[in-house]
């Protein structure tokens, strides 16, 4: 009779044992759903943050070209003859160049994800070579 007393008992106890751990694996499912949303909400912010700065410092670039070309126009208005059409000529090209800039970055504000990602390449292209064209447009010798 100990016996069979005994193995109700260790029966019970077991099924017991068993309804808890039941439980466990949704509470762990519901806690990793609530990790990850915790991750993705963080990992949006964290490359909202970064596009913002991205955006702040090519700003910058773009208030720094701008009074590059207004400076090149003055130049413009001061020269004569054919240098006056050279320069014409440069400044015409940069102001294309300028304004592509400036079209990359206004559509930049809206793209996301990969789109956002292209648009960063392309828009650092430009600026390398728009800094380029800059600085032979002011550094060679007009004559």
């Amino acid at each position: 009779m100990k016996r069979i007393v005994l193995c109700i008992g260790l029966a019970l106890f077991l099924m017991l044992m068993g309804c808890g751990k039941q439980e466990e694996p949704a509470q762990t499912k519901e806690k990793v759903k609530t990790e990850v949303q915790q991750k993705a909400e963080a990992g949006k912010e964290y490359l909202a943050q970064q596009k913002q700065e991205y955006q702040d410092k090519m700003a910058k670039e773009m208030a720094e070209f701008q009074k590059k070309l207004s400076d090149l126009k003055e130049k413009v208005a001061q020269a004569q003859g054919d240098l006056k059409g050279k320069l014409d000529n440069e400044v015409s090209d940069l102001q294309k160049k300028t304004d592509d800039l400036q079209k990359k970055l206004q559509d930049m504000e809206s793209a996301t994800g990969k789109a956002w990602e292209d648009l960063k390449s392309e828009t650092d292209a430009a600026v390398t070579s728009l800094q380029k064209a800059f600085d032979e447009a002011t550094s060679s010798p007009k004559k």
